[in-house]
């Protein structure tokens, strides 16, 4: 018969034929919203500031284009494939899984709290790790061109500010 573990592998595996069967470019576009795009300064410290572009994203979407992440199997091609944009507005693909870098203790206390870690398509040394919890995420993208995405809120829209690493700003000590 048709118990809750049958309907939640078929409803499992029709989430994996609609992520593969969809463009890439389609999840990109109900996740990110491109068009609303603008720039601010961040203040890090005292002395460093940074520019940041913001970007208003749908967490809702976020998630579901997540769920279907395996757990682990980088190393054997495996991954969904999510556009992440940088601060230049440009996407870059990524092929992503679930890792479980939180211990059982911490899993338990906060089940909200999920981790991923992915590669670059087009660049392949460029690196992902991504944490997305009830009250935003946070992605950090490391390689040739190194960025931070940080999002807050997350249903049923969030922001994401995205600045590059080595694009502090600072006063190199003047002011102290």
């Amino acid at each position: 018969g048709w118990n809750r573990a049958n309907k939640c592998r078929l409803a499992y595996g029709a989430s994996i034929l609609a992520l593969i069967l969809a463009p890439t470019s389609a999840l990109a576009a109900d996740v990110w919203d491109l068009s609303s795009q603008s720039r601010i300064v961040l203040e890090q410290d005292d002395f460093t500031s940074v520019s940041a572009t913001v970007i208003e994203f749908s967490g809702g979407a976020l998630q579901a284009a997540l769920n279907p992440a395996p757990l682990y199997g980088l190393d054997k091609g495996e991954g969904i494939e999510l556009d992440i944009p940088d601060p230049d507005g440009r996407l870059h693909g990524f092929r992503i899984v679930e890792t479980t870098t939180l211990g059982p203790r911490m899993r338990e206390a906060r089940p909200d709290i999920r981790t991923y870690a992915g590669i670059g398509i087009e660049d392949p040394g460029a690196t992902v790790r991504m944490t997305i919890w009830d009250g935003g995420s946070s992605f950090t993208i490391d390689g040739p061109q190194a960025w931070v995405v940080k999002g807050t809120g997350l249903v049923p829209r969030g922001e994401a500010r995205i600045w590059r690493q080595d694009d502090a700003i600072s006063d190199g000590g003047l002011c102290e």
